[in-house]
């Protein structure tokens, strides 16, 4: 616990959207203060460096989240597109990235097996599974009126992390 007041890092230039590992350790945050954004962690209590993971080039990134098991990061970058690293290998895969969509929200199973996320791949914010294991994409939900929020990056899904169950907002007509 921190006593108020308590500063534990200098300004380290555009730092956006930081997250705490599951295990309250690390932070995880996008930084561009070379010029292009960086994935970077940071030991939440002050001490030691920040890693940077990975390079990856202009334009604003969004919401970096962590695997339950603390070896993943997922993002989606400014064309919107799902990425992940992971942390051991520093291997970065886009999910799906040959296909023309977007990805507006996501989150990770309890398992940490897989990533459920909203896309407009047919033309309507729909809910759909990627799946490391196998590397496939399927979709869960045909909504004619899609999922979404009030804006386009507002939070509309959570995986429960003690039970297998989504949550997520749609319009119905």
């Amino acid at each position: 616990e921190f006593p108020p007041g308590t500063v534990l890092y200098e300004t380290v230039g555009n730092v956006t959207t930081p997250r705490f590992s599951p295990d309250g350790k690390l932070i995880a945050y996008f930084s561009d203060r070379t010029g292009e954004y960086e994935l970077t962690l940071r030991p939440a209590d002050g001490a030691g460096e920040e890693k940077v993971l990975t390079k990856l080039g202009p334009g604003f990134r969004y919401h970096p989240s962590w695997s339950p098991d603390s070896k993943k990061i997922a993002w989606s970058d400014r064309r919107q597109r799902l990425r992940f690293v992971d942390l051991d290998t520093k291997a970065v895969t886009d999910v799906a990235s040959a296909e023309a969509f977007e990805i507006s929200n996501y989150a990770w199973s309890p398992d940490s097996r897989s990533i459920a996320f909203v896309s407009d791949r047919d033309q309507v914010a729909n809910l759909y599974l990627y799946d490391l294991t196998d590397r496939q994409v399927y979709q869960l939900t045909t909504f004619y009126t899609g999922i979404q929020g009030i804006t386009p990056l507002s939070p509309v899904l959570s995986w429960a992390q003690g039970a297998d169950r989504i949550a997520f907002v749609y319009f119905e007509l």
